[in-house]
């Protein structure tokens, strides 16, 4: 009966042990995907100046998921909003939704086996969808398929991190905008690096097209709306990771922004800007969202102008309504 006893208390012992070592692997995978405990309610107010155009964003409100959002706005859809979005367990996830405001999820972890990190920024061209995500953060991966949920993980495509940007209709170049560092540590980098593709697959490096270095302030995460003649270029801003906030810079050509300034009074960073036709506003997804820097928000905004504003062509090139022929300067390939 002793030995019964030693061996059933060995057993638990073991049990024990195993659990613990799970709970630390689990942590360390968490830790590595970047979903980790809910950072501390510290993220302070930015002291850096406001742009002087594009200020009137609403505070965050909760939308879904916690990192990383890429939202596609196609109006002909029977659900003309959908998200990838991570939802805290280091797996992107797709929700679909008719109204922006009521969100249901459609498929979990579209990487699925190849999962090695999140999409940054995409864009859906000829009804093709080309998803970006930095791995290692080092290099950049392109995803490419006819449904979100049936991706191809087409290899490394650039040697660079946390890439976003934009596609031009006119000159059907693509242009990827990445983080650059000089030294200084951190998260985030000092300024943005510049490349172009015909076919995203194959990238020439044009120089740098933002440089944030003795402004006090790092960035990174590029996303690029073109409203009327302007392209309106939205980064993130930091001086201590996970605490954001967003900053605007402006080019009439896509190949030398000049910042203008903060957007945004409540913190959040890896700002998605889209126009919502239906609802007539903009809106600004962000990840490290509100005063306890957690989880996505969602703000809004009437826009740069007066408006009204419509769609042109496709989700990220926005006009004024009767105001058609402003075209911004072509860039070559």
């Amino acid at each position: 009966m002793d030995a019964e006893r030693a061996l059933a208390w060995l057993v638990a012992v073991l049990l024990v042990v195993a659990s613990l070592y799970t709970l630390a692997v689990q942590s360390a995978g968490v830790a590595l995907f970047g979903v980790g405990e809910r950072p501390p309610d510290t993220c302070a107010p930015s002291g850096t100046a406001l742009a002087p155009e594009w200020t009137d964003w609403s505070d965050p409100e909760p939308l879904v998921g916690v990192y990383d959002p890429v939202l596609f706005v196609e109006p002909d859809r029977e659900f003309p909003y959908r998200l990838l979005v991570d939802d805290g367990d280091g797996r992107m996830d797709l929700y679909e939704s008719r109204d922006f405001e009521s969100y249901r999820r459609v498929a979990a972890d579209v990487e699925g086996a190849e999962f090695a990190s999140n999409f940054n920024w995409g864009r859906e061209v000829d009804g093709v969808y080309y998803l970006f995500r930095t791995v290692g953060e080092e290099r950049t991966e392109l995803w490419t398929g006819r449904s979100l949920t049936d991706l191809t993980n087409r290899g490394v495509v650039l040697n660079e991190s946390d890439t976003g940007g934009f596609y031009d209709p006119e000159t059907e170049t693509w242009h990827l905008y990445y983080e650059q560092k000089f030294g200084t540590p951190g998260e985030n980098g000092e300024a943005l690096g510049h490349a172009v593709s015909t076919d995203a697959l194959h990238w020439d490096r044009q120089g740098l097209a933002l440089d944030v270095r003795g402004e006090g302030w790092q960035t990174g995460d590029p996303d690029v709306v073109r409203v009327d003649g302007t392209y309106y270029l939205f980064v993130d801003e930091t001086t201590e990771h996970p605490r954001y906030h967003v900053q605007v810079a402006t080019s009439e050509n896509l190949s030398s922004f000049t910042p203008l300034g903060r957007v945004t009074t409540a913190c959040g960073g890896d700002p998605v800007v889209r126009y919502l036709p239906d609802r007539d506003e903009f809106v600004m997804l962000t990840e490290y969202s509100g005063p306890d820097i957690w989880g996505v928000g969602v703000r809004t905004s009437t826009g740069p102008g007066a408006g009204p504003y419509e769609l042109g062509g496709q989700q990220d090139v926005v006009r004024t309504v009767g105001n058609a022929t402003a075209t911004p300067t072509p860039t070559a390939g």
